[in-house]
């Protein structure tokens, strides 16, 4: 029995070739990132280096499998580093932090820029945009 007629699936198949040369394949599939015209991965802060297995300053880094990667590999987690001051990187470079450091992780709060929200200002406000672009122009969800 049909609940919805008249409803038509269509898929959308990336190739091998297209595959291998995305984000997150390329860079650390926790960084957020995206890549440049030139295949370079663009991260999210607190992630940086060319495969966005790195930290900024103010982070702690390690090594940690994910249970859903395709190819199996470690990946660096970037945390707060909660002994040092809070910075506009704890924020991800799109916020100021409330106070200027903290004892534990959950008592962090960020006053995002516009457009972004989140306690690490690590989402756009509009649920429609693309982070971390958060602008009119960034890929917008696809629903026909």
């Amino acid at each position: 029995m049909n609940l919805l007629p008249g409803l038509k699936t269509r898929y959308c198949v990336e190739s091998e070739q297209e595959r291998v040369a995305s984000a997150p394949v390329k860079c650390n599939p926790r960084a957020n990132a995206k890549l440049d015209s030139g295949g370079k991965c663009l991260c999210a802060a607190p992630y940086t280096g060319d495969d966005c297995e790195s930290c900024i300053s103010g982070f702690n880094s390690e090594r940690k499998p994910l249970w859903d990667s395709h190819d199996g590999k470690a990946h660096t987690v970037c945390s707060l580093d909660t002994r040092g001051s809070l910075t506009r990187e704890t924020c991800n470079q799109h916020g100021e932090p409330t106070q200027s450091s903290v004892s534990r992780y959950e008592d962090i709060e960020c006053r995002c820029d516009q457009r972004y929200a989140g306690q690490f200002c690590d989402s756009c406000e509009d649920g429609a945009l693309a982070y971390p672009d958060c602008q009119d122009t960034s890929a917008k969800i696809y629903d026909p």
